[in-house]
């Protein structure tokens, strides 16, 4: 059985899903700079991250942003998103932030929409 992949423009209804990639992908990256950290600092220094991660993700997907948010899909659901943004004036890109469901990582996906 062949898994088809398709990556496109992100679509508003789409948010709420690329919510749910991105907690589900960074869950174990946030855990991991806890544990690293220590909770005298962690509760400190990562207090807001995943909000404002979330706040990111958000801004990146409006309509006056100048990042364009393409989004993975793996037969038809939402597995990935990636933020782009190009420089008008030099035409250097910037990668922003991207992320892979975990149940879908390890098949080279990332690199695919990256």
């Amino acid at each position: 059985m062949s898994v088809e992949y398709r990556i496109r423009p992100f679509e508003p209804e789409d948010l709420d899903r690329l919510h749910e990639v991105r907690t589900a992908a960074f869950k174990p990256v946030f855990k991991s700079f806890r544990e690293i950290v220590g909770k005298k600092i962690a509760v400190i220094a990562l207090a807001d991250a995943e909000r404002e991660q979330a706040e990111l993700l958000d801004k990146m997907c409006e309509d006056s942003s100048p990042h364009n948010v393409l989004v993975l899909e793996q037969d038809g659901s939402i597995v990935g998103f990636c933020g782009v943004k190009v420089d008008d004036e030099t035409k250097v890109g910037e990668i922003d932030l991207n992320a892979v469901h975990p149940d879908a990582q390890g098949e080279g996906l990332g690199n695919r929409l990256v």
